[in-house]
């Protein structure tokens, strides 16, 4: 199996991540590193551990960005694994990582994605909170249309889904995650681990995913997720037509009629208010899945 890690100026946390990827108790591990043009020591501190340890793969790039980088390793590691590891910069693998995401995925012969939640810590690795718990049956397309819950640093890919991903490679996406979500509920099947075998370090005030309860905790989170949906509205939709372009000839009747409504609703006041009334769409939260139903209705997306 390979872990693909991508760096860029991540210096102060590269050496605990690289650590603990070095200490899963899955042993077969190799671990392909591609720097996105660094400034800092991130490129020196990877060939260093390279050189002690055969099984790191080291890639020097120009800056492509997130995205395209994360598919650029997805590429270079070739077919010769089973399965394949997003890795983020900063965080730290608990030892079981691996091994947990393979015994969920053992079996599956078909596109399929794992992805989990995860363990908030601070700059130091201190304890925050863990990232919510989701209902299995809410996982799918019709979620994944209007929210990502598979963070990246927590996916793992069968060889299957690998091909699914690069067959049709978006000229467009959010993120990566979000793009894997999208093609794997489509035409495979999504694995939830309700387990965490990760610490998802936050930076400064950010605590994504961290909230509050009660009436306090619900405003907070309309704000947040107008403001999300706000800000990203018009990525949302073209996000939503690069995956109709590349892949809407390919899904089933159903499915392409309510990702069409979804794009449709950007232009048509009439389109918008048939996509609000539907229950083609949810969040993984009423109070969520309400308020998207209201900015799809008044289009303030």
């Amino acid at each position: 199996m390979a872990i693909l890690l991508s760096t860029f100026n991540g210096e102060r946390f590269l050496p605990a991540q690289l650590d603990s990827l070095l200490a899963q108790s899955h042993a077969a591990c190799d671990i392909w590193v591609r720097d996105d043009g660094s400034s800092d020591q991130s490129l020196a501190i990877v060939q260093r551990y390279a050189d002690a340890h055969p099984q790191i793969r080291v890639q020097a790039g120009s800056n492509l960005g997130f995205v395209a980088s994360f598919y650029e390793l997805l590429q270079s590691a070739g077919t010769g694994y089973g399965f394949y590891f997003f890795c983020d910069q900063d965080d730290v693998w608990l030892p079981s990582k691996v091994s947990r995401a393979l015994a969920l995925l053992d079996g599956q012969q078909s596109a399929a994605l794992y992805c989990s939640r995860t363990q908030y810590v601070d700059r130091d690795l201190q304890p925050i909170g863990p990232s919510p718990d989701y209902d299995r049956s809410c996982i799918g397309w019709g979620n994944a249309l209007v929210q990502n819950i598979a963070t990246g640093c927590t996916i793992a890919l069968n060889s299957a889904a690998r091909e699914r991903l690069l067959s049709q490679r978006p000229g467009f996406c959010l993120a990566h995650d979000w793009w894997a979500y999208l093609v794997v509920s489509a035409f495979g099947t999504m694995v939830f681990d309700s387990e965490s075998h990760i610490l998802y370090r936050q930076h400064g005030s950010n605590t994504i995913g961290m909230q509050k309860q009660g009436l306090a905790g619900q405003w907070a989170r309309v704000q947040r997720f107008w403001r999300r949906l706000r800000q990203a509205g018009p990525g949302w939709i073209d996000q939503l037509s690069e995956f109709d372009r590349l892949h809407g000839p390919s899904l089933p009747d159903a499915q392409r009629r309510q990702l069409r409504m979804l794009i449709r609703s950007r232009s048509s006041w009439i389109t918008a208010l048939r996509a609000s009334a539907q229950h083609y769409y949810w969040r993984m939260s009423q109070v969520d899945t309400l308020i998207l139903r209201v900015l799809l209705a008044l289009r303030l997306y």
